[in-house]
């Protein structure tokens, strides 16, 4: 799923092949279905929209990245060069540049307005689990299957920082709308919130003693005031982030 950036649009891919491979384009006011995308032969592991929610770039288990126009459903590009099932897409806070994650590990980044992939390439020594656009800064954060986070240069794919502050087994990350603080979902069920400016964990979240109930950040809600956290898929808790 991919929500538009002004709230109008739903974005869903299909988890699997078995009855279609079509990406549906929904209203969110009316939940009436608008149109379909046409053109992956195999499941959608990742949707993303542009900032200014005009396009929509799809990753596909079909080993391409299509870009697509959301007004009228018309394909403007379809990518080649992954060799295997593409996990994860994202647009560069300047929306020049899509990045994509595969799960061979490689990382490519592509020029979005020439529609063409960059030369530079990357390689995670595991398949490559999510990438998160720092705000206004060009960098991106990566999570490998492994649970390893690096910090990026969106444009360039170099690799400007292994973040060890945050540990090995991070499984997902919520980045603030400033930049200023990352929420970590972690492997043993714990969320670590960490000031990124200075890369000290401000505070870590658990079910306490006895509990057991992994924890998983969600979303920031309320401007941000509010973090949404699932405990072990059964208690939704809303957490105040002051």
């Amino acid at each position: 799923l991919a929500l538009s950036p002004d709230g109008s649009l739903l974005a869903a891919g299909p988890s699997s092949a078995a009855a279609s491979t079509d990406i549906k384009l929904f209203s969110l006011d009316s939940g009436q279905e608008l149109r379909r995308l046409v053109g992956h032969v195999s499941w959608i592991p990742a949707l993303s929209f542009t900032a200014d929610g005009r396009k929509i770039v799809s990753a596909g288990a079909d080993q391409t990245i299509r870009v697509w126009n959301v007004a009228d459903g018309r394909e403007m590009a379809a990518l080649h060069g992954h060799l295997s099932e593409i996990y994860r897409v994202a647009f560069s806070s300047d929306g020049n540049t899509i990045i994509s994650g595969c799960k061979d590990g490689a990382i490519l980044a592509w020029d979005a307005k020439r529609v063409q992939r960059r030369n530079r390439v990357e390689t995670l020594p595991s398949p490559v689990a999510q990438l998160v656009v720092l705000p206004d800064t060009g960098e991106m954060l990566s999570v490998d299957r492994d649970g390893n986070v690096t910090l990026w240069d969106s444009q360039t794919l170099h690799v400007e920082e292994s973040l060890n502050a945050l540990g090995p087994g991070v499984e997902q990350l919520l980045i603030s709308s400033d930049g200023t603080r990352v929420f970590a979902g972690t492997r043993g069920g714990e969320v670590i919130i960490l000031d990124w400016p200075s890369r000290q964990i401000i505070r870590t979240l658990s079910e306490g003693p006895g509990r057991g109930d992994p924890l998983r950040p969600v979303a920031l809600i309320d401007d941000e005031r509010t973090l949404v956290v699932v405990a072990g898929g059964r208690t939704v808790r809303l957490v105040d982030t002051a």
